[in-house]
């Protein structure tokens, strides 16, 4: 794992529930897939990230490996998955926060990492 540029407040709002917005935001900034995990095959996600060209995968801890750090199911958002995440990111009320944090990691990301 390489570390987050985040403040831990910020690491903590956004390693959960709104983690799949950040994703969203990431990857609408870096042109990089969201990866959604879930646990046991369930139909929700319980965390997301974007995955880098390199195969590695960004949130608000900065470079993780989710699939073993929490043994969940890995799959990539599909584009019905990406509709829905806009749609919540268009009425979210904390978007200028997510997009804080978005900008801040995607100037973190290596830039020979970018799409």
């Amino acid at each position: 794992m390489t570390e987050s540029p985040l403040p831990a407040s910020d690491i903590d709002y956004f390693s959960g529930h709104y983690s799949g917005l950040l994703a969203y935001a990431l990857a609408e900034r870096l042109g990089w897939p969201v990866v959604y995990y879930s646990v046991d095959g369930e139909n929700r996600w319980r965390a997301a990230t974007v995955q880098a060209p390199n195969g590695g995968e960004l949130d608000a801890r900065g470079f993780v490996s989710r699939a073993t750090d929490f043994g969940m199911d890995r799959r990539i958002a599909t584009i019905a998955d990406i509709e829905k995440l806009r749609s919540y990111y268009q009425a979210t009320t904390v978007r200028s926060r997510i997009d804080a944090a978005a900008d801040e990691l995607a100037q973190f990301a290596e830039p020979g990492l970018r799409a």
